[in-house]
C-alpha cells in the first residue's frame, strides 16, 4: 500500500513537471502553431500516462486545466507584444477550452488592450493630419464622444509629442557639439551641419 502511494504522489508529480514544463514551451513558442501543439500533445499524454488511476472525470478536469492555461498563456504574450490582433483570433478560436478564471482575466486584458489599440491607432490618425501642432491634435482629440478613449488618445498624443520633443532636444545637442568640435579644430561648420542647427 505504502508502495503504491509513493509510486501514484511520484507519477502526479512527474505529470505536473511535464505539464509545467509544457506550459512554459507554449508560452515562449506562442507564435509557432506546431511547437504549440507538440507541447499540448505532450501535456496530455503526461497526464494519460501518469494519472491513469483517477476516475475519466477527474483526468478530462485535469486536461481541460492545463489546456486553458495553455491557451491563457499564449493570449497574454499577443498581449504583452502589443498584438491585439493576435490576441482576439487566438481567444476567438480557443474560447471554449479556456476556462473560469482565465477566461475572466483575458476578456478584462482583451478589452484593455483593444481600448489601447484603439487609442493608439486614433492618436496615430490625428498626429497624421496635424504634425508637429500639439494644440491641434488636442482640439482634434476632444471631437471623441467617448470619453474614456479621448482621455486614452489626449495622453497617447501628449506622450508623442514629449517623445519627439525629447528626441529632437538630442539631436540638436548632438548638431550643436559636432559644430563645436568642428570649430575647436579651426575649421569651418560643414554646411550640411549648420544647415541641421537652423
Amino acid at each position: 500500500r505504502h508502495e503504491a502511494s509513493q509510486k501514484r504522489r511520484a507519477d502526479e508529480e512527474s505529470a505536473q513537471l511535464i505539464v509545467k514544463d509544457a506550459i512554459a514551451d507554449v508560452s515562449t513558442n506562442y507564435t509557432n502553431a506546431n511547437m504549440r501543439q507538440e507541447a499540448i500533445n505532450r501535456a496530455m499524454a503526461a497526464i494519460d500516462q501518469n494519472l491513469g488511476g483517477l476516475s475519466a472525470e477527474a483526468l478530462q478536469a485535469q486536461k481541460d486545466a492545463a489546456l486553458s492555461t495553455m491557451h491563457a498563456s499564449v493570449v497574454e504574450r499577443y498581449l504583452d507584444a502589443g498584438n491585439t490582433g493576435m490576441a482576439n483570433a487566438y481567444y476567438k478560436a480557443n474560447r471554449g477550452m479556456i476556462q473560469g478564471d482565465d477566461a475572466g482575466k483575458l476578456d478584462k486584458s482583451l478589452k484593455e488592450g483593444n481600448e489601447r489599440a484603439n487609442a493608439y491607432s486614433a492618436a496615430a490618425k490625428i498626429a497624421q493630419e496635424h504634425p508637429d501642432d500639439l494644440a491641434a491634435q488636442i482640439v482634434a482629440a476632444r471631437q471623441i464622444g467617448d470619453t474614456k478613449l479621448q482621455d486614452r488618445v489626449l495622453t497617447e498624443l501628449k506622450q508623442r509629442y514629449n517623445d519627439d520633443q525629447i528626441i529632437n532636444e538630442a539631436k540638436a545637442s548632438a548638431d550643436l557639439g559636432e559644430a563645436r568640435q568642428y570649430l575647436a579644430a579651426g575649421k569651418d561648420v560643414p554646411p550640411t551641419v549648420f544647415a541641421r542647427l537652423t
